[in-house]
Parts: C-alpha cells; sequence; structure tokens
C-alpha cells in the first residue's frame, strides 16, 4: 500500500513539474458550454398534502445553456471526475385533484411550472484500445443529483402551491471516444443507467467535435440528448417522463 502512495504522490509532482507543453498529455482540464434545444414527453404528476397535479408535457422545454468540466489524469487509483449541469424548465396545463385539506386548492384545471435541473458528478477510469490510441473507454459511477420543482397555479381560484424536493440516484456510467487522425475530429458516447426502488433513470448522449485549428484547446462541438426518468413518489414526485433533443456549444482543453 506504501509503494502504491508513494506512485501515486511520484506520479502528481511528475505531472505537475514539468512545462505547459508536457502537461498536456498527461493531464486535461476540460471546460464546455453549450445550448440545449430539448422536446420533452409522458408525464410528470405531483402528491401533494390533500391534492394531486396531473401534468402531461404536452410543450417543449424552455431552450437553455448547459456547462460542465472535467479533470483526467495519470494518477494510478484515482479516478477521473467529471461535472455536468442540465437545466430544465416546462410550462404546461395541468389538473388538479382535491383529496382532503390542508392546502388553498378547489379542484379543477390549472398550469404548472416544472423545474428538473439535474447535476452529474462522475467518477471514472479509462482505458485505451491495446495498440491503438484512437479509441478510449471508460466505466465508473455517476451521482446524478435531481432538484425536482413544480409551482402550479389553479385557473378558478387563482391559488398557487409551490413544492420542491431533492435526491442523489447513483447511475453506472459506460462510454467511449473515437478520434479520427489528421482531421481532427472526435466522436463521444456515454450511457448512465439505474434500476432501484422503483425509479428507472437512463441518460444517453451522443457528440462529436472539432479541433478548432487556429486556437489550440479550443473545440466545436454538437451532439444529441435523450434522457428517460421513470420516477415512483421521489418525495411526491412520480414521472415517466422523456426529455431530448440537439445540444451545441464549444470547449476548451487546457
Amino acid at each position: 500500500m506504501k509503494k502504491i502512495i508513494a506512485s501515486s504522490l511520484l506520479s502528481l509532482v511528475a505531472a505537475t513539474s514539468l512545462t505547459a507543453e508536457g502537461i498536456v498529455p498527461l493531464m486535461d482540464l476540460g471546460i464546455n458550454l453549450g445550448y440545449n434545444i430539448p422536446q420533452a414527453s409522458g408525464y410528470i404528476n405531483y402528491q401533494g398534502t390533500g391534492y394531486r397535479t396531473n401534468t402531461v408535457l404536452s410543450s417543449d422545454p424552455d431552450k437553455q445553456l448547459i456547462g460542465g468540466i472535467y479533470l483526467e489524469h495519470p494518477i494510478p487509483l484515482v479516478p477521473n471526475i467529471a461535472i455536468n449541469y442540465l437545466p430544465i424548465r416546462l410550462n404546461t396545463a395541468s389538473t388538479i385533484t382535491v383529496t382532503g385539506g390542508g392546502h388553498s386548492f378547489t379542484g379543477g384545471l390549472g398550469t404548472s411550472k416544472i423545474t428538473l435541473d439535474s447535476i452529474d458528478l462522475s467518477l471514472y477510469y479509462n482505458a485505451k484500445i491495446p495498440f491503438s490510441d484512437l479509441i478510449k473507454l471508460r466505466a465508473g459511477l455517476t451521482g446524478k443529483i435531481l432538484t425536482p420543482e413544480i409551482t402550479t397555479t389553479e385557473i378558478a381560484s387563482g391559488n398557487i402551491e409551490a413544492k420542491k424536493t431533492s435526491a442523489i440516484i447513483p447511475m453506472g456510467h459506460l462510454g467511449a471516444t473515437v478520434n479520427i487522425p489528421f482531421i481532427g475530429i472526435g466522436a463521444h458516447a456515454d450511457y448512465k443507467y439505474i434500476g432501484l426502488n422503483g425509479h428507472r433513470l437512463s441518460d444517453a448522449t451522443f457528440k462529436a467535435d472539432y479541433k478548432i485549428p487556429m486556437i489550440p484547446g479550443l473545440k466545436a462541438e454538437a451532439g444529441y440528448r435523450v434522457m428517460k426518468l421513470k420516477l415512483d413518489d421521489l418525495g411526491g414526485f412520480t414521472s415517466d417522463a422523456t426529455l431530448k433533443g440537439f445540444f451545441a456549444g464549444v470547449a476548451f482543453v487546457f
């Protein structure tokens, strides 16, 4: 164990003591920022105290900025890390059913503003295909931090109820990258999944990027994402929803 720790420390010192040109092949710090154009289908319902809102996702979410950051390094046994942020904003019609007291609703039609933000914290390891520097595989675990929030306004009375919850859901994570030589194009695929306690979540991302020749480290990227959320009473939220759509943006690798 002491030898492993010593080896890790020596690797870290060697990586941080090199010149900027030498650091690039060993450690990558990447930042990306993009624009998400999602579509939504399915439903997101909420069971409150004495009432229930049924919401069919009949309108597309608002377009939102998305972002992420990752760090990959050569230190043995220490996983790489990536953090990604995806905001979702929905405005849709809902039906309010009254089952008891403890709220301001009378029952009937309403409108709901739904916020479904997620932050993915991923710890993963990379592996290269033998005899090839073009293909890189990755595997690890992701903690998906969900913070669903619903604000429902009853049309007849104008009364409003707002509820929010949060949870960290562990997910398995597999991915692959293929770099096409000479033309600066890379193709990436990542898949995350969990089925646990009645919840079933999947998150698939497909992306291509292009290295800008005139600006070292800068990439243009575009892709498609499909996220499926089947929640079984997560703080009162029940859903069977699909959020999918194209995104585009830029990335910079230090």
